[in-house]
């Protein structure tokens, strides 16, 4: 039997759990695992930041930090910030080539 990888969308710890739902259905869809073949986590740090991390579990390990203009109670700045810097670090040369996208 081969069993594919199941790549993780997650995000946690960012003070509103349907901002953290929304950032990870949004993941799911924009990033879906048979496309990206690598986790995405995003895990909130000291109710100012959050930290993206993209990790293939065979070397591949960036992060970085996203600063919303406001970490309180508003989800439009979190989600914003959080998205860009998903973004980027997608566009990574490195996260790139582990995409099938990457060969068309």
């Amino acid at each position: 039997m081969n069993m594919l990888p199941i790549w993780n969308r997650c995000a946690t710890q960012l003070g509103d759990r349907r901002c953290e739902l929304l950032i990870q259905e949004t993941l799911e869809k924009q990033y879906p695992q048979d496309q990206f073949p690598f986790h995405i986590e995003v895990v909130g740090g000291q109710k100012t930041h959050a930290t993206v991390w993209i990790r293939d579990g065979r070397g591949l390990n960036i992060s970085g930090d996203a600063y919303p203009e406001d970490f309180s109670i508003d989800r439009e700045p979190k989600f914003t910030a959080v998205a860009s810097k998903v973004m980027e670090l997608a566009n990574d040369r490195r996260v790139r080539e582990l995409s099938p996208r990457s060969s068309t």
